[in-house]
This record gives structure tokens, sequence and C-alpha cells, in this order.
């Protein structure tokens, strides 16, 4: 790279003092609590298209210039000036930096995976000499402390070298600005095939120290460097030292829609059929499951999150998890949503930690010997979807680990002395597989499923995909398997004019999506940034079907069900949302009231039904009815009263109540554990008094 010239510099100086104009009795205004002065690259760029390329080009001496005109001008010495807003051509994938890059000024986007600390950085150090009482000051440059050469006579040195001398660094004296050091991983969601993700360290420096926290997606502006080590070596690391920050508040993806975009997603929402064409479209190789599919759907778009006058937030996002046998193609659902998603991360339970989906605090040379944060998957898919497969094969810590983040989204670490909070604002796809090979709808999701009743109340919907022998569907499945491979097939020799090619994919037309996957990735983009008002239309159906619901509980034998709980009034509300967003709707109406209520209803048929056929919501998360719970306090209850007595008489007492023998040594067992019986004889129980 060629260098300026002091001939260069002179109309670089003259142009940078109008950039540098405008922002003058802002720093004069706020100084010290504003150092520095933002300048967009559009205004560089229409004082003087010269100027916005030697930005661009000569980073460092440019800016050099712009930091003198503005100290000149507000007589302060210690004001920066940032570049933001850097041109498309000026932005480089984490990937693709490359040594062309060395010394411009370029701009990555990412997600911050570790952070350090806030420390100081010495700038300008301070030795004293021992040969007399000079006070030496010395300009750093990082990485390594530099000493002076000699003491100085300029600044009233002895004037001896540093071989005649020793010198002692004044702390106290140094002069030092705010430090922090990051990671920057490229986007999860920009990964292609089985790629791994490019990283890059990076420094932000006086007030920039400290805006960034791990998890946090970000736009970086900066000069890129070499990082010389401590070995000198030929290959070295890229480093990049940070002009201006932006971070990433927006909603995923909404800097890449254009207006040619927008409007096409606007003439696809005028479709009265948009919903069912979209459902149409995702994974249309997969047959069925079309409520399922409207489910995700929802889910990728969300609900409004709001906060209430007290600060209460009410979160938007929906949890869905998917249960059910082998070969439903429900890792194939999961994949195709995850990709679909604008900013999706794809997990598997069985090898992640607690730590990987979560956040860690690791020890490791990056913060040179000290404990830094490091963002885990479902901090990474904040104000995105994480579909984490396998989700029964996470060991007890490593599923307590998700109760936090699945219902305050947030994820707390405390460790080695760091205690910090990270927003992970996403949505979560939960897959899962009976304990027992196959699923049985007859038998509670409690004991199917190794996953804790608290973990599985934090889903909002639960679908069981069942293959259960059905002549009719099992051609269909199998008809639409074959006419996907023919089609597949096809497409490989359409292009060299076969004509029984052409008949095959005129045959299976049905087996395209109505819009692609980019068009349905851009249509989710632009719903996102809805936000529908429930008006009173909606809120009464929702009220009134909750309300229908709530009085189906049967209190016979004592013991009132509990057909439906507030979390799925919640629901109700977030679906009705989601599907007002699909609609591109600025009011949620009842026709986005009902569909919601439909969804919630299918879901609730499918578990909570206790055995007289009436809902009952604690059917799905514990396991038993609220009749069978009933019952196993009524026979808990005797054996208090009788305090002592033999096993034969407690199990006719329990078939009395239609308690069955499994279950009566399962609550003996668990009473005895709690320490409230014991056996002094075999076959006979006793009450611990």
């Amino acid at each position: 790279m060629t260098q300026l010239s002091d001939n260069d510099m002179t109309p670089l100086w003259e142009q940078m003092v109008d950039a540098c104009a405008l922002g003058v009795r802002e720093i004069e205004d706020l100084h010290p609590r504003t150092r520095s002065l933002r300048i967009p690259f559009d205004r560089l760029n229409e004082i003087s298209p010269d100027l916005a390329e030697q930005v661009l080009e000569h980073p460092i001496p440019a800016l050099r210039v712009a930091r003198e005109v503005l100290a000149a001008h507000v007589h302060h010495e210690d004001v920066d000036v940032r570049i933001t807003d850097l041109p498309d051509d000026a932005a480089v994938d984490v990937s693709q930096l490359r040594a062309e890059h060395i010394g411009r000024l370029i701009s990555v986007s990412g997600l911050v995976s570790k952070a350090t600390i806030v420390r100081p950085e010495i700038v300008r150090a301070a030795y004293k000499c021992k040969r007399c009482p000079s006070i030496i000051y010395e300009q750093q440059t990082p990485p390594n402390l530099t000493e002076p050469l000699e003491c100085y006579k300029e600044q009233e040195g002895c004037g001896r070298s540093a071989g005649s001398t020793k010198f002692a660094l004044l702390p106290e004296l140094c002069e030092t600005i705010d430090t922090q050091k990051v990671e920057l991983q490229e986007n999860p969601e920009a990964l292609v095939g089985g790629s791994q993700p490019g990283r890059i360290t990076a420094w932000l420096r006086n007030e920039l120290a400290g805006v960034l926290t791990a998890g946090t997606r970000a736009t970086l502006n900066g000069v890129l460097r070499m990082r010389m080590g401590k070995d000198k070596v030929v290959v070295n690391e890229l480093e990049l030292d940070i002009i201006s920050v932006q971070l990433d508040e927006c909603r995923p993806g909404d800097r890449r829609l254009t207006e040619e975009d927008v409007q096409q997603v606007v003439e696809m929402a005028k479709d009265p059929d948009i919903i069912q064409d979209l459902v149409r479209s995702v994974a249309p190789g997969l047959w069925g499951n079309d409520v399922v599919k409207l489910a995700m759907l929802l889910q990728q778009v969300g609900g409004v999150t709001k906060r209430l006058d007290d600060g209460q937030k009410l979160r938007g996002d929906t949890h869905i998890l998917l249960v059910g046998d082998p070969g439903v193609a429900k890792t194939q659902l999961g994949r195709y949503v995850s990709e679909l998603a604008p900013r999706g991360v794809y997990a598997s339970g069985k090898s992640s930690t607690a730590a990987g989906l979560t956040a860690a605090a690791v020890k490791d040379d990056f913060g040179e010997g000290r404990w830094t944060l490091e963002a885990g998957a479902l901090v990474q898919a904040d104000m995105g979807l994480a579909v984490i497969d396998e989700m029964d094969k996470m060991t007890d810590q490593d599923r307590s680990a998700m109760h936090e983040a699945m219902e305050s989204q947030r994820v707390s670490v405390a460790k080695a002395g760091i205690t910090a909070s990270l927003q992970c604002r996403c949505s979560v796809l939960g897959i899962a597989n009976p304990k027992y090979g196959r699923f049985d709808g007859d038998q509670p999701l409690a004991e199917q499923i190794d996953l804790p009743p608290a973990l599985l109340s934090r889903f909002d919907l639960i679908f069981a995909l069942m293959d259960k022998p059905n002549p009719e569907r099992d051609r269909s499945i199998a008809e639409h398997i074959c006419r996907g491979h023919q089609r597949a097939g096809a497409l490989k020799h359409s292009a060299d004019g076969d004509e029984e090619a052409d008949g095959i994919l005129a045959d299976t037309e049905d087996l395209t999506p109505v819009y692609d996957r980019d068009q349905v990735r851009r249509y989710l983009l632009y719903a996102r940034s809805c936000q529908p008002i429930l008006t009173r239309e909606a809120t009464d159906a929702m009220v009134a079907r909750y309300l229908a619901i709530r009085a189906m509980s049967d209190t016979r034998n004592g013991a009132a069900t509990v057909p439906i709980t507030p979390r799925q009034m919640e629901a109700f509300i977030r679906l009705a949302e989601a599907s007002a967003k699909l609609r591109l709707a600025k009011r949620v109406e009842a026709q986005d009231a009902q569909r919601a209520v439909d969804i919630v209803q299918e879901y609730l048929r499918s578990f909570g039904t206790s055995e007289g056929g009436t809902p009952d919501i604690d059917r799905i998360f514990t396991g038993r009815s609220s009749k069978e719970r009933n019952r196993l306090q009524t026979v808990e209850g005797f054996i208090r009263d009788r305090k002592d007595l033999s096993m034969d008489e407690l199990l006719a007492e329990c078939k009395a109540r239609s308690v069955g023998e499994a279950e009566m040594y399962r609550l003996v067992e668990k009473l005895k554990k709690n320490g409230q019986l014991y056996e002094p004889t075999v076959g006979r129980i006793r009450v611990i008094e």
C-alpha cells in the first residue's frame, strides 16, 4: 500500500476541516462526556469523493489529520473522529479477510463470541531515570511496553542512553485509556455447508470499550492490521482496530431488504390465501403435517414483545416441542426451519452441554489467562430461532440451564467472579424421541419423554408426529416419496430435451413450493417488523374460548380437573399476533384469534384428555390427571390414618380406589425415601411418628 506524502496531506487537511466543522459545537458542548465526533461516510462523499476514497484506502493518516483538525477547533487533545455507515463495498465477511485488506478501513458484521472486561491501556508511559531526577515520557504502541532509548534532553533529561542508565515505570503518572478485547464470529446463518465460522480479534478503545458483550450482534468498522507475535514468524494473525460500532438492534436481515424486496412482499400479502401458500412452501418434500408447518411459520415471526407500565416484559416468542416416532421427519423439519430462519442456530442436545447452549466462562489465551465469557447456541440465536434436536438425550444439568433461557429469555452466568446476564430473545424448537422407541397416544406425554414437567410446561405447543399404519395414509406417503425422487431425477435430464423427464416434471408440479425459499425468508423478515394491536373483537373471541374450556372441568371424585391454564391463554395471544403478522396486518382480528385457538386446541386434544374425555392440562406436564393425583393422596392419607398395616391390606384399599399395584408400590417407596414410612417386618409398613 502506498503511503501519503506531505503534499498529499495538504488537500486532505482542507477537506477534513469541512467534514469536521458541523460537529465542533457538539463536541464543545458535551466534552468531556462526549470525546468523539461521529461522521457518516456519506457526508465525506458529499464533501469530496476523493476524501472518502482516501479515508477508505489510507485510514491511519486520514484519521490522524481529522483528529488534529478537531483538536485545533475544540481546543481539546483527547478527541477522536469515528467514521460510521461505511459503504457496501467496504463490507467484508470475516472468513474472506485477506492480505489486501491490511491497512484499509473495512466493515465486518457478526456475533461477539468472547469479550474481556474493560482494562486500562498505557498510551504514554512515564519513566524515572535512575541517574537524574528527570521524568521521561515515551509514547507507546501495542502490544509491548517500550522504554525510552535515552534520557531525552528535550524533556530536561541528562541525555544518557538506555545502556548507561535504567528507567523505572511510574504507573500513577502514565496516561491510560479504557480498552476491551473481543472476538467477533461470523454470523451462523451466513455459513455454507460444513464450513467453520470465521473469527477475528478486535480492540475497542476509549468510550467504545464496554459497549459489546458476549452474544451481541454488531457491525464493526475499523482498520485491519497484522498482529506480530512474541516469536518473530512469517505467518501472523489479523486484528481489527475499531473506529466505530453499530449495534445490530434492528430485526434480523432488515438491512438486506431493498425497496424492491419490500414491494414484492407487499404484493404477496395481497393474496387472500397467502398463509396457505406459505404453508405449502415449507418443506414441500415432506408429506402432510400442515398444522405443524403453520405453527412453525407463526413461530418464525413471533408475537409482539411488550412492556407494561411497571417495566414487566411480556414475551412474544413461541416455543414448540416436536415428539414422535422414528422416521417421521422431525429432524428434517427442524433443519429446514433453522435454515429458513433469518437467524437460525441448530444444535443437537446429545452433543451439547449446558455451557454450549447458554454461556460459558472460559480461561484461555484470549483473555491472557483471565476468565472471559463465551456465548452459547441460545445466545447466538438472539432475535431468531434455536432448534435443539435430541432434547431428551440431554443431562439434567444441561436441561436445567434452559429453564431461565426459555421463560425470561436471559442467561445468567456466575462463575470465577464473573456475574453477568446475557440476552437470548429467541424462539426454541425442541425435538425429542419417546423413551421406548414409539409414541403411544393413550399414555401421558410426561411418562413417554425423558423431560421434567417444569421444562415441558415452558413450551407453548407440543406436537406428536406418530407413524400409525393406515392403508390410505400409507399409500399417500409412499407415492409422495416416489414422486419426489422422480422429480429430483428428472430435473437432471430436463435440460437435455428428454421428453420423459419433461412429462415427469409436469406430473409432479404440485411438489414445487408456491414461493421459493428466498421469497419466504424475505416475507418472514418483513413480517417480523409488523407490530399489530389486539382488537376488542379478537380479545373477546379468545377470552370466550378460554372460559369455555375452563368450564369443562370435571369435578367428580372430589378433585376438579384443570383443563387449561393462563399459560395457554398467553399462547393464544402470541399465535394470534403472529397470524396477523403473516398477513402484514396492523390489527389482530377474529380470524387470527380463531387460527390460534384451533392450533392450541389441536395440541390439547392430542395430549390433554383425561379418562372421561375432558381436557386436563396436568396430564400433559405431570403424567397424572387430577383424578389420579386425588386417588394417590387418598391412599397416602389412609396409610397415615392406619399407621400400621400389611401390604395386603393396603393393596385391597388401593384396588377399591382404582389405584394399580404398581402405583401403590411406587407410592410406598416414595414415602419410605422421604422418611415417612418404614418396614418393621417383611410385608408390613408403619408410619414414623
